[in-house]
């Protein structure tokens, strides 16, 4: 029983929402300047983690705190902890314990958020959250022009290397490339013009970021739109395609040889395999492998290792399996799938980003982005 309790109140509960996302930004460029320009790297993002962890205190005292969805997060802590405990014991306790906390606050914190903070948002304010993620894109895209044009550093989404990409206050440039796909899902859902607007910056942005998770969930979300709305009927669609294609033809050994050498020099050492998951394969084979091989029970199989902290392979679904098992899997995918039902799309791009690549549940901002942005679309 509580001691006191809290009345909810929307516009308090946006406003927190608010402060939240444009904490979890600032800390991205902050963190990414203090990485690759001071000497000690001091992790900002932990006092980002501390605010945001103080909402979520109160939030236990809000009235209707006792959500009917508060149960999934229940199934993810409960089968975490299992397979944590039922590891081999040649990993001492305290150190599956560590690895398990720190793990699991990962995949918590967005459901935790979204339970207790976004979903109860009025529909109106949800939709001015998303108003906000334009007004980051619009800024990060000042940023990456700056950065094109005056040759600035830091906002490259590969800093000190030859490698092609920006992607402004982004830390990561995964981390770009998942706000900028959830930024066009959610922009392509409004007719207005201000939306037009910032659904041209976002691709336009996003095609100089440099990295394959951008362009193939670009590239399914066109498709998409491709068959939803029929545009295979349209001349002026079908034209614009071909055209493209053909300019791909004919600029494809200078974008491969000159923008994306590094990729190329990959491939040419290392095969098509290598090349589409960065070197995560080569992980999963050298080290993912044996570690289950050695330290896995009958039991984590089902349950998962209960660490996503010290060991885990870059790529989503494999990840997930790690940390929960086949359970897990099931919990992960029905959550989202219940989240996002009446919007199929929202869980199908989900599914294939989160194969296909990794670290989605890894950073904040992604998760965090991912409903902030996407949580509107779910009512209309």
């Amino acid at each position: 029983m509580k001691v006191f309790s809290l009345t909810y109140n929307n516009e308090i509960a946006k406003k927190e929402v608010l402060v939240m996302f444009w904490l979890i930004l600032c800390s991205e460029l902050i963190t990414k300047y203090l990485f690759y320009y001071t000497e000690e790297f001091h992790r900002i993002g932990l006092i980002t983690k501390v605010i945001i962890g103080c909402y979520c205190i109160k939030a236990f005292f809000i009235k209707d705190f006792n959500s009917n969805l508060n149960k999934w997060i229940v199934f993810f802590f409960i089968t975490g902890l299992i397979g944590a405990l039922t590891l081999s014991s040649d990993i001492a306790l305290q150190l599956r314990m560590r690895n398990f906390i720190f793990s699991i606050l990962k995949y918590l914190f967005p459901l935790f958020i979204y339970i207790h903070f976004i979903k109860k948002l009025e529909i109106d304010t949800k939709k001015e959250l998303v108003k906000h993620l334009g007004y980051a894109i619009i800024i990060n895209a000042c940023l990456i022009l700056f950065s094109i044009l005056f040759k600035i550093e830091i906002f490259k989404s590969y800093v000190n290397t030859d490698r092609f990409g920006y992607d402004g206050y982004f830390f990561r440039s995964w981390t770009a490339s998942y706000v900028y796909l959830i930024a066009i899902i959610s922009f392509l859902h409004f007719k207005t013009k201000f939306f037009k607007i910032l659904l041209v910056i976002a691709i336009l942005s996003g095609l100089v970021l440099g990295t394959k998770l951008f362009y193939l969930g670009l590239a399914l979300i066109l498709t998409y739109q491709f068959f939803k709305y029929k545009l295979y009927y349209n001349k002026a669609v079908l034209v614009s395609i071909f055209t493209s294609l053909l300019a791909l033809c004919f600029t494809y050994n200078f974008l491969l040889k000159k923008i994306f050498k590094v990729l190329y020099a990959v491939y040419l050492k290392e095969g098509l395999v290598t090349t589409f998951f960065s070197y995560r394969n080569l992980t999963f084979k050298e080290t993912i492998i044996p570690y289950v091989n050695e330290y896995w029970s009958f039991l984590n199989y089902i349950f998962g290792s209960g660490d996503n902290n010290h060991n885990y392979s870059e790529i989503g679904i494999i990840d997930i399996y790690l940390m929960f098992g086949v359970m897990g899997m099931l919990f992960v995918n029905l959550f989202y799938y219940q989240v996002f039902k009446k919007k199929p799309i929202l869980f199908f791009v989900f599914f294939l980003g989160v194969f296909f690549s990794g670290n989605f549940f890894h950073n904040p901002t992604v998760t965090f982005s991912y409903f902030f942005a996407l949580a509107y679309l779910c009512e209309k």
